[in-house]
């Protein structure tokens, strides 16, 4: 058994071990270690104070010699009941606490990090911090459906009479703007012959859409063919009327 001094040394030791954890803000589980320290301490010392010196251990033992009485049979030997260690309790580690100024300093940091939204609208950019943010952010979307609405129509597949009907009408008026700007001398001299020509056109552009709707089928609806073929008369008239005031 050690000393009552040493024992109350580091009692002593613990007990201000404590005093500056506790100053310090230390975790829990190291305050709790400490407690536990000083609580086994302070039994050590309570046993040291009541053991009897060690003279007096001395003497105990020199008479318990003297009083020695003859070795009797050996009685059969009881096994001892084995006495199952009790193992010291587990510590339970809790988070470690952190203090308002490091809660602060993350706080800041987060906030450095973290990336502002904005919205431009008219040349105009609004942040999160403007009170109309949330109305310009809508106004937004709204338009860039709006404008994927009006794509979506532009943009649509044509129906196989309205493709077909127009690539041949696109060929026809091609053909006539070329005839006008490469043969204007030729048409002023003989603009009839030239107007026949222009109806006969015409009249072919019409047939072959008709026998390209035989072999299409019931996919092939007139009515469409007919509104894109409508644009070679129109064209027709166009080019009579110029022929006409360049007669006069």
């Amino acid at each position: 058994m050690r000393k009552v001094d040493e024992i109350k040394a580091d009692l002593q030791k613990a007990e201000k071990q404590l005093e500056t954890a506790k100053k310090m803000n230390a975790p829990q589980a190291a305050i709790d270690t400490a407690n536990n320290k000083i609580e086994k301490l302070k039994k050590e010392l309570e046993e040291a104070e009541k053991a009897p010196p060690a003279d007096e251990k001395k003497e105990e033992k020199g008479e318990k010699k003297e009083k020695k009485e003859p070795k009797a049979k050996k009685a059969k030997s009881v096994k001892k009941a084995k006495v199952k260690k009790e193992k010291p309790a587990k510590v339970k580690r809790g988070r470690k606490k952190h203090t308002k100024e490091q809660k602060a300093a993350k706080r800041r940091e987060k906030a450095a990090n973290k990336v502002e939204k904005t919205v431009t609208i008219g040349g105009k950019t609004y942040t999160e911090k403007d009170k109309e943010f949330c109305d310009k952010l809508l106004q937004k979307w709204h338009g860039r459906k709006l404008a994927m609405k009006k794509a979506g129509k532009k943009f649509k597949t044509k129906s196989i009479s309205s493709k077909v009907a127009g690539d041949v009408a696109d060929a026809v008026l091609k053909t006539f703007k070329f005839v006008e700007s490469e043969q204007h001398d030729k048409i002023i001299k003989n603009p009839q012959s030239y107007i026949t020509k222009f109806e006969r056109a015409d009249s072919y552009a019409t047939k072959l859409v008709g026998v390209l709707k035989e072999i299409a089928g019931e996919d092939f609806k007139s009515s469409q063919a007919k509104r894109e073929l409508d644009e070679i008369q129109k064209e027709i008239k166009a080019i009579v009327a110029r022929i006409n005031k360049l007669k006069k």
